[in-house]
């Protein structure tokens, strides 16, 4: 069974200190730990950055079924991303998706910040319905680890965040999802989704990555594809 992740984003804008106790986050700050590592992401200025997410089921998480690579680029607001065979613009008013391997192109309007790798721990409501508790552990002089729990009814049976402490840039992301990994019903019932970030880079960043043009521009008020996608099916999703 295949999961989309668009995974969205995350860097610092505000920066937090907070002492340590007992190895851990003084409590009542959990929450602003998850702020923190979201304006990371959401308010950087130029920020590089691969993934590979990996597919398993909870019991056998050495047995990955799937792998899909994703790569990140975010610089003044607008950001680029290409996750598997699906490739996200941001910028100028706009998001466009271009699904390459089903030939579409879709433009809606601009998502939120927290919403760029689509977390769903950065959503206060999700965190609100699902979320029973949250632990921040410091793991070594750089590294902290948030776990959360989730109540019973939760699609999710476990969240674990593993991040810089001081930069806030995550090293990986590890849930559980209560949906067998195999289509034959042969798991545990419970998936396991990793998220592995690498090769982090603040240089800046070629504006051609933004570009919108290279699939689609306005013409009178109308999207109109352009050559080599002008034979992909568009469909147009927003208030303009």
């Amino acid at each position: 069974m295949k999961y989309k992740i668009s995974f969205f984003v995350v860097l610092l804008a505000c920066s937090f200190s907070f002492g340590l106790q007992a190895q851990g986050v003084i409590k009542g700050f959990e929450y602003a730990e998850i702020i923190n590592i979201s304006q990371t992401y959401s308010h950087a200025s130029s920020l590089s950055f691969d993934m590979q997410i990996n597919y398993a089921d909870s019991a056998r998480q050495d047995s990955i079924t799937e792998q899909i690579p994703a790569s990140y680029k975010i610089q003044g607001g607008m950001y680029w991303a290409m996750v598997d065979s699906t490739e996200m613009i941001q910028a100028s008013g706009y998001n466009v998706s271009v699904l390459l391997r089903d030939s579409v192109i879709i433009i809606s309007n601009p998502q939120s910040s927290s919403n760029m790798m689509q977390l769903p721990i950065m959503d206060s409501l999700f965190r609100a319905e699902n979320v029973e508790s949250i632990n921040v552990t410091q793991i070594n002089d750089s590294t902290r680890s948030l776990r959360l729990y989730f109540n019973p009814s939760s699609y999710y049976s476990g969240y674990i965040f593993n991040y810089d402490l001081n930069t806030y840039l995550i090293h990986s992301v590890t849930y559980f999802i209560k949906t067998p990994a195999y289509d034959d019903g042969s798991g545990s019932g419970t998936s396991m989704v990793q998220v592995l970030f690498s090769n982090y880079s603040t240089l800046p960043i070629d504006n051609s990555y933004f570009q919108q043009s290279k699939f689609i521009y306005n013409y009178g008020g109308k999207f109109v594809t352009v050559p080599p996608y002008t034979n992909f099916h568009l469909m147009v999703n927003t208030s303009k």
